[in-house]
C-alpha cells in the first residue's frame, strides 16, 4: 500500500512539474514579449493572493489576461478583486481569479455579478472607445477586453470586502496550506524531471553505441555467413 502511494506520488509529481515547466516557459515568453519582468509579475500576483495561490495557477491565468494585452499592474489589481469577492461566493481566490479573468478575456459579463461585479458591456465599450477617439465597432477584440476591464476596475471601487477578519484569515490559511502542498509536489516533480532528463541522453547516447556496435556485429556475421556458402558450394561443385 506504501509502495502504491509512492508511486502515484511521484506520477502526479512528475506530471505536476511538466506542467509548470511548460507554464513557466509559455510565461517567461510572453512577459517577454510585452516587456515585464516575469519574478516580479508573479511576486506581485503571489502577494495580491495572500500567498493563496500557488505558482502555476497563477502563470497560467495571467498568460491569458496578457494575450489580451491587459496591463500587468491591471491583473494584479484583478488578483486583489478576486480575494475579496471570493468571500462572497464562497470561491477560492484561485477560481474567483480564474474565472473573473476568464469572464474578462472572453466578454462573457454576465458571470461578473456572480462576483457583485455588475457590467454594462455596450456602455463599457464606448466609453473606452470614445476615450481613445474611435468608435465602438472599431473596436478589436483585446480592445474590447480592456474595456471590460477597466469596468470591472471601475465597479469594484469602495466595494470590495475586507480580507483581514478572523474567519476570512481561516479561510485563507487553508488554501495557502493547498497551494504550498501543489507548489511542494511541482517542485519535486521538476527535480525529478531536471535530474532524469540527462539521464536520458546518456541512454540515449549508450544504446546509440549499443545499436551501431551491433549493426557492424552483424554485418560481419552476414559477410562471414556469405564466406562460409561460397566455400559450400565450392565444395559441392567439386564434387
Amino acid at each position: 500500500l506504501a509502495v502504491g502511494a509512492i508511486k502515484d506520488f511521484v506520477k502526479e509529481s512528475v506530471k505536476l512539474g511538466f506542467q509548470a515547466r511548460l507554464s513557466e516557459e509559455a510565461f517567461a515568453q510572453l512577459t517577454k514579449q510585452v516587456g515585464v519582468s516575469a519574478e516580479t509579475l508573479v511576486t506581485q500576483l503571489r502577494k495580491a493572493s495572500g500567498e493563496t495561490v500557488n505558482t502555476s495557477d497563477i502563470l497560467s491565468a495571467a498568460a491569458r489576461a496578457l494575450q489580451q494585452n491587459l496591463d500587468p499592474a491591471d491583473i494584479v489589481r484583478l488578483m486583489e478583486i478576486a480575494r475579496s469577492q471570493s468571500i462572497l461566493t464562497q470561491s477560492t481566490v484561485q477560481e474567483a481569479f480564474n474565472a473573473i479573468t476568464e469572464a474578462i478575456a472572453n466578454q462573457q459579463v454576465r458571470s461578473l455579478k456572480y462576483f457583485g461585479l455588475i457590467i454594462d458591456i455596450d456602455d463599457a465599450v464606448k466609453k473606452y472607445a470614445a476615450s481613445h477617439g474611435r468608435a465602438a465597432d472599431e473596436l478589436t477584440t483585446t480592445g474590447r477586453a480592456q474595456a471590460i476591464m477597466n469596468a470591472v476596475l471601475d465597479a469594484s471601487k469602495g466595494k470590495l470586502l475586507d480580507v483581514n477578519t478572523e474567519t476570512v484569515r481561516m479561510k485563507e490559511a487553508v488554501e495557502r496550506a493547498r497551494s504550498e502542498w501543489e507548489d511542494f509536489k511541482e517542485g519535486i516533480g521538476k527535480a525529478l524531471i531536471g535530474a532524469v532528463l540527462p539521464l536520458q541522453k546518456e541512454l540515449a547516447w549508450l544504446a546509440k553505441g549499443v545499436l551501431a556496435s551491433a549493426s557492424v556485429a552483424l554485418a560481419g556475421f552476414a559477410s562471414n555467413l556469405t564466406l562460409v556458402g561460397s566455400i559450400m558450394g565450392n565444395l559441392a561443385g567439386g564434387r
